[in-house]
């Protein structure tokens, strides 16, 4: 019964483990890159365009997936 406990904690440590790299790798990595990419963007873009795609994103965000993935 002792072994049994020990291996479901082990599996629920590991699934925890590649839970928090997977939310470390969405935070870091996708949200890094895309406010790095924004950055630059606003270099080159007016204002009142930046803020119209800024306030559009969130609404066209289905869209781009459904595009996207067929």
């Amino acid at each position: 019964m002792a072994d049994r406990l020990d291996r479901r904690r082990w599996r629920i440590g590991l699934v925890w483990l590649c839970s928090l790299a997977i939310l470390g790798y969405l935070g870091f990595v996708q949200m890094g890159i895309a406010y790095v990419l924004f950055a630059r963007g606003l270099k080159t873009t007016e204002a009142a365009s930046a803020s119209l795609v800024t306030m559009l994103e969130p609404a066209l965000s289905p869209l781009w997936v459904f595009l996207g993935t067929g």
